[in-house]
């Protein structure tokens, strides 16, 4: 059996041998690889439309629901409408029946049709300017500065009211397929709207050469600030949780961080302009203002506070902790604590960067207004006893002031000022005196601070302030 079973295996061997020595054997190898090959890439590319097609029905559903609600809500605009012209019909007085009437569709099918059109047109001609303002002013920014423009207040206003312009139109047209003739009223809306378009247009056509100024995209910035802000201050009152606490925290820094970024395109332009600076430097004051304003209403212990690291000090560790440590030759792990003036560091750092910017260039004079408005803000600063927040402030502003000045030769001309020969000694007198007025403004506010102290007063105050774990911060104390 083993002898008969060894024979078979040589002969086949032998049959495999025979065939691989011809040349046909191989010509159809090689016709059935090229064929295998063919197969293989048929079926990866029908694989390939097969996602590609899966991945577009991904995409169908959030746009078919945002479809869905645009014409839902024109639909429902359409039949309240609708409603409204019929009541008025039976029940309104003598003018109004001409407006709740049925009109004959001959009658306003040419004027819808040309709405439709002008509204499509509007609309194809607003997302022309907007991408070459993307294009060009907004090509490399980064991606939170794009979003901010991408969604503006004024430009979704006016695709919302075009949009749904265009869905009303469409809507009236179809009316007389199915046998229904509209009302007046709902052809007067359906003009109303158009007009809204066109005068939204004229409002927002000057608005968006403003956005070739990124700085421009700052505006709703300080509201945004304002209400997280308020939302951290009202947990004074018991009003907010944790996590509004947090969400409070996540708004205002993504706000201060889109600062951070504007500050830091506005450096690197090579122009010379100085309405840009000066509008961010005039926001950001307001921004310090206010929350020198709310922030006594806010628990210490918030989380509107960032946290930072707090190393402790090896001469005061106990006995245990520090034997352990230098037993195992490890440091010893430092603990998160809130860092009250993460805001005010943040506007010191963006004042640092704009500030130099201004008084660098003929435009001196803005930098000594918006100086004197800083001032103005220390002082309040001061009278509230946020002495720690008012130096970091005064701090960078006077070394901005003083940095100018020692840029600017004493004997020379200044760079970029071309105004009469007392231009260059009038701005280092201004800059100096600004200098000390900053100081004598804090100081001046602890002194107001001090003379607002009373014995009445303040018993009025500890007596509502220990009412209840929240008491401190309602009265500000």
């Amino acid at each position: 059996m083993t002898l008969r079973w060894r024979v078979d295996v040589g002969n086949r061997l032998v049959r495999k041998l025979r065939r691989a020595g011809e040349l046909r054997y191989w010509t159809s190898r090689a016709r059935r690889r090229r064929r295998r090959f063919q197969w293989s890439r048929r079926v990866a590319a029908a694989r390939a439309r097969v996602e590609d097609k899966r991945e577009d029905t991904r995409l169908v559903p959030p746009l078919l629901r945002r479809a869905i609600a645009a014409a839902v809500s024109a639909v429902i605009l359409v039949v309240l409408v609708e409603g409204v012209a019929s009541a008025l019909s039976h029940w309104g007085p003598q003018w109004l029946h001409r407006v709740s009437t049925k009109v004959n569709p001959t009658s306003f099918e040419t004027l819808v049709a040309a709405i439709i059109g002008a509204e499509g047109f509007l609309l194809a001609m607003f997302y022309a300017t907007v991408g070459v303002i993307a294009s060009t002013s907004y090509q490399s920014v980064p991606g939170e500065i794009r979003q901010l423009f991408v969604q503006e207040r004024g430009s979704r206003l006016f695709t919302r009211s075009v949009v749904r312009a265009l869905v009303v139109g469409v809507l009236v047209l179809a009316m007389p397929i199915v046998g229904y003739k509209p009302y007046g009223l709902t052809l007067i809306v359906l003009v109303g709207f158009v007009v809204f378009s066109v005068l939204n247009l004229v409002a927002l056509g000057t608005g968006l050469f403003n956005f070739f100024d990124v700085s421009s995209l700052s505006t709703p910035l300080p509201k945004r600030f304002a209400r997280a802000l308020r939302l951290a201050a009202s947990s004074g009152d018991d009003k907010a949780s944790d996590v509004d606490e947090q969400l409070a925290h996540r708004e205002g820094a993504e706000v201060l961080r889109h600062y951070r970024q504007l500050s830091m395109l506005l450096k690197e332009r090579k122009s010379n302009e100085t309405a840009a600076p000066r509008r961010v430097l005039h926001q950001l004051v307001l921004i310090a203002e206010f929350n020198s304003a709310l922030k006594s209403h806010i628990p210490s212990d918030s989380g509107w506070y960032a946290r930072i690291p707090s190393h402790r000090n090896w001469l005061t560790l106990d006995h245990n902790r520090l034997g352990i440590a230098l037993a195992t030759r490890t440091g010893v792990q430092p603990e998160l604590v809130p860092d009250r003036l993460w805001v005010e560091r943040e506007v010191a750092a963006r004042v640092q960067d704009l500030l130099p910017l201004l008084l660098t260039t003929a435009a001196w004079p803005q930098a000594i207004e918006i100086t004197d408005e800083i001032t103005r803000v220390l002082a309040t600063m001061s009278a509230r006893l946020q002495v720690d927040e008012a130096t970091l402030l005064h701090g960078v502003v006077t070394a901005c002031l003083a940095d100018a000045v020692a840029d600017t030769p004493p004997d020379d001309p200044r760079a970029g000022i071309e105004h009469e020969a007392g231009t260059l000694r009038t701005f280092r007198l201004a800059a100096a005196e600004r200098s000390v007025l900053t100081l004598t403004s804090l100081w001046l506010g602890l002194v107001r601070a001090a003379e607002a102290v009373s014995t009445p007063n303040l018993k009025t105050v500890w007596a509502r302030a220990v009412e209840g774990p929240a008491a401190p911060y309602t009265v500000a104390a």
